[in-house]
């Protein structure tokens, strides 16, 4: 079973003081980041939130955006007025309207205190931040179940999409072992023709040739390669139907070494039509390789 890192959750909750709305985004990270957007009221909800998240998600980029509506129905906020505030404009304009002569300076005190809004600062009652968590905790659970509900569809979409190009390079692998053992027997006999040539020629064929000879057939021979390319696809199939969510690491190694033995083959067979077949394959990997940043 695996999991997209890329998906994404949103809901809303309507309470008897007005409108919850939670989004949450995931991406591709290699590690678990988690970041929350919270008004300033909920920031000490913070930490209880993340832990939620830790709990559903191993690995990606979370992103949190909790907003909320008021519907004016209940009284949640109180106002504290600024006094130190309102005391220095005082003083500034006492000062104003001494010197200039101004009379009934105190109408112009009013006007001046009026249009300052900072000299009476809002804030949500304490009682009302407290009431309103089990309804942000009730929402941050359903978000964080859609999200992981999706990064489930997701992953079972590219789940699709490696087992159709595991059977691509099963194919392919085995075109090459065809194509390798006739290209292997023509190395043969030309090596052979090469070296009656030479003991025909009564050229002394001396013992480093001899080694020579021995070890490019040797490097010729994918044999090994080919086993461990079997290897690697049926452990990528095997990763694939594990029950353990979190796999896309181990993927993404099994991935680095198919691509590694895949570069051999190539290296080592330079028939045209082995190279071909190696592109394909190369091309391949590459794609489950983007796919597999993918998986958490």
């Amino acid at each position: 079973m695996i999991n997209s890192m890329t998906a994404h959750g949103r809901s809303s909750l309507t309470t008897s003081w007005g409108i919850l709305s939670l989004e949450v985004q995931s991406v591709n990270r290699r590690h678990l980041e988690v970041n929350s957007s919270l008004p300033k009221e909920f920031l000490s909800f913070d930490p209880e939130i993340k832990k939620k998240v830790q709990k559903k998600v191993f690995r990606g980029k979370v992103n949190l955006y909790l907003t909320f509506t008021l519907n004016g129905q209940e009284e949640v906020f109180s106002l504290s007025p600024n006094l130190s505030l309102a005391r220095e404009i005082k003083k500034g304009w006492d000062v104003i309207s001494s010197d200039l002569g101004i009379e009934q300076s105190h109408l112009g005190l009013t006007k001046l205190l009026c249009r300052d809004s900072s000299l009476l600062q809002a804030e949500l009652k304490n009682s009302f931040v407290t009431s309103a968590k089990n309804e942000i905790m009730q929402l941050v659970d359903e978000t964080l179940n859609l999200l992981v509900t999706m990064r489930a569809q997701e992953g079972e979409f590219l789940k699709k999409d490696f087992t159709s190009r595991i059977r691509n390079l099963e194919k392919l692998l085995k075109e090459v072992e065809e194509n390798a053992s006739g290209a292997a027997v023509e190395r043969q006999n030309k090596l052979k023709a090469r070296i009656g040539e030479l003991l025909d020629q009564e050229l002394a064929v001396d013992e480093r040739l001899l080694k020579e000879i021995a070890i490019l057939a040797d490097k010729s021979d994918i044999t090994e390669e080919f086993t461990r390319i079997q290897s690697h696809l049926e452990l990528f199939e095997k990763v694939l139907n594990n029950e353990n969510q979190n796999v896309g690491k181990t993927l993404d190694f099994i991935t680095q070494e198919l691509n590694r033995e895949w570069n051999t083959i190539g290296s080592k067979c330079s028939d045209s039509k082995t190279s071909h077949l190696v592109i394909q394959a190369k091309s391949e990997c590459e794609k489950i390789r983007e796919q597999v940043q993918n998986v958490e």
